[in-house]
């Protein structure tokens, strides 16, 4: 196993006072914030003709380092430096404020990319020492998790573990603040969404630049793997599970009772059917005997499979996982998802408000049946 060297935020700082040339950071923490980051770098070397910049890989809450190894090791650009790194001194609530309201742009743009939200109490701190007065802060693709997230529930879940102060200063800053700042920052033409979907006047719709360089970012890891043990994915049902029945988000093994009978239809029209289980679930022994084979090697991102496949899978199912929506964007792959076939009291309050979402918003992209007749392949 390669171990990144870490990055201090001093000492990063201190990098950016040495060397003007650093033209962007990327912080980042999972495989799909990475590659997002890369693909955003492509873009901006071919508009805006940057040069050096540097890669911060921040660790999951939990999990530690998740992206995955022969991607993160890869050389993308000759003059692209990866750390590790963690957050230590930000600005104060009314120091991003400030920074927010009016601040100075001197010297050229510094890119910083970050999934989800910029992380203005950096930037803000950053242009206050003085390392770079022009940031131009872009929003990386997150996953469908950003778009379907429901206040009410995330209230739910995080009230277990915060107290009502740090609750309400996370809450403000996802919600209220998020919207005032981010527009502007848009004012200043320093906030650019480089998202799967943005919001045109109320509406979310795709994002075809960041459609474009995403999907060839994944297409250029043909190079980085070796996907001949892949072949049985051409023309498969493809079956992607996700970590809720680990974390008590839906009881009973609802979801395993759908996916059997996916299982089950496919089967009898003469599918072969694979079950690609999440990276970080745990008990996949629930998913013997269903009529599928179960690929547990987690080597690959799901979305690079796909990407050299051929014929496409006839179809890819699940709950609300990206590769769903990925997958008709990027290929026009059939995407269906069994989140209306899984009986509704089975789960938990903290995610029913993001199924609801998730089924309302991605409906022009995935086919959601409400009855077990209606699933196609």
């Amino acid at each position: 196993m390669n171990d990144l060297t870490s990055l201090t935020q001093a000492k990063l700082i201190q990098r950016l006072f040495r060397d003007e040339d650093i033209e962007y950071i990327a912080f980042v923490t999972s495989s799909w914030h990475f590659l997002s980051a890369q693909s955003t770098i492509a873009w901006l070397k071919k508009k805006k003709h940057i040069k050096k910049g540097i890669i911060l890989v921040c660790e999951h809450p939990t999990d530690g380092q998740i992206i995955e190894e022969k991607m993160l090791f890869r050389k993308w650009f000759p003059d692209q430096e990866t750390y590790m790194f963690r957050f230590t001194t930000l600005a104060s609530d009314n120091e991003v404020r400030q920074y927010v309201i009016g601040h100075p742009n001197i010297g050229k743009p510094f890119y910083i990319m970050r999934p989800v939200m910029p992380k203005l109490e950096f930037s803000a701190h950053l242009c206050d020492r003085g390392a770079r007065k022009n940031i131009v802060h872009i929003v990386l693709e997150e996953g469908m998790a950003s778009y379907m997230r429901d206040w009410k529930g995330w209230i739910f879940e995080e009230k277990k573990n915060q107290d009502l102060f740090t609750l309400w200063k996370q809450f403000s800053y996802r919600t209220w603040k998020k919207y005032i700042y981010a527009e502007m920052l848009k004012r200043r033409n320093e906030y650019i969404e480089n998202t799967l979907f943005v919001t045109v006047k109320g509406k979310l719709v795709p994002n075809r630049r960041a459609i474009s360089y995403l999907k060839g970012t994944i297409e250029s890891l043909k190079d980085t793997y070796d996907f001949s043990r892949y072949k049985s994915y051409d023309g498969s049902v493809i079956i992607c599970t996700q970590t809720y029945s680990d974390q008590n988000l839906i009881s009973g093994n609802a979801d395993i009772q759908v996916v059997k009978e996916c299982c089950r239809r496919a089967n009898k029209m003469g599918y072969h059917v694979i079950i690609k289980p999440h990276p970080r679930e745990k008990n996949l022994r629930k998913y013997e005997g269903l009529g599928a084979e179960i690929d547990i090697c987690n080597a690959v991102p799901l979305e690079a499979i796909l990407a050299q496949t051929e014929p496409k899978p006839r179809c890819v199912i699940g709950i609300t996982t990206t590769t769903l929506v990925s997958a008709h964007l990027f290929w026009k792959i059939p995407a269906l998802s069994i989140a209306r076939l899984i009986k509704r009291e089975a789960y938990s309050k903290e995610i029913i408000g993001d199924i609801d979402n998730y089924c309302n918003t991605f409906s022009s992209f995935v086919k959601i049946p409400t009855s077990t007749e209606n699933i196609f392949f």
